[in-house]
């Protein structure tokens, strides 16, 4: 299953200060981010992918100095929320979100896809029919909101979405253990 809801989907760069009001020579920003190919990844000790340039590509027109941070999404999303001249990028601009930050983007269109094992043998025709499983997503995540709000309520967070895929093989008993893993379609591919 696929969700395709712009609302829920468009990555947007967050930006916790108001870049207008400071002169471009009186800050450097730090660029808040996870790993989430093919939108913002490490290769080779260097943080690429479609979202990165295209932020890196602002801040270089704007001539704002940046620094770039990869962190585990929940402590890059409370970090962007507290701390000054922080951005972060790509997360999905949603209706609860919206007065948590100053939105700049759309800068790319993600898919949202849910994964079990192949032996999972219910058809999911609707978000409202994963409100039967134990649903496998990452802390802070938007997916958790979108979710909920669609009263798919068993939610299990992991701190970072490269530890969902082995939850699904844990025995039914083991409280880490889940039913489906709901992420990017991208993402979910390459760590799958």
């Amino acid at each position: 299953m696929t969700t395709n809801s712009r609302s829920t989907l468009a990555l947007t760069l967050l930006v916790a200060g108001v870049l207008a009001a400071a002169p471009a020579d009186a800050l450097t920003l730090t660029l808040f981010t996870e790993e989430n190919p093919p939108f913002n990844y490490m290769e080779k000790g260097k943080l690429v992918g479609a979202a990165t340039e295209i932020v890196l590509d602002m801040a270089t027109r704007a001539s704002i100095p940046v620094k770039t941070d990869v962190l585990p999404w929940d402590k890059a999303y409370v970090r962007a929320q507290g701390e000054r001249d922080t951005c972060l990028f790509s997360t999905a601009r949603l209706e609860n979100r919206e007065r948590l930050f100053l939105w700049v983007g759309p800068i790319a269109t993600n898919v949202w896809a849910v994964y079990g094992k192949s032996d999972f043998a219910p058809t999911i025709r609707a978000v409202k029919d994963l409100s039967l499983y134990r649903i496998g997503t990452v802390l802070r995540d938007p997916k958790n909101d979108f979710l909920r709000d669609n009263a798919v309520t068993d939610l299990r967070p992991a701190r970072d979405d490269g530890l969902n895929p082995p939850r699904l093989f844990l025995p039914r008993e083991d409280p880490d253990h889940i039913d489906l893993w709901i992420t990017g379609l991208h993402s979910g591919r390459d760590m799958a």
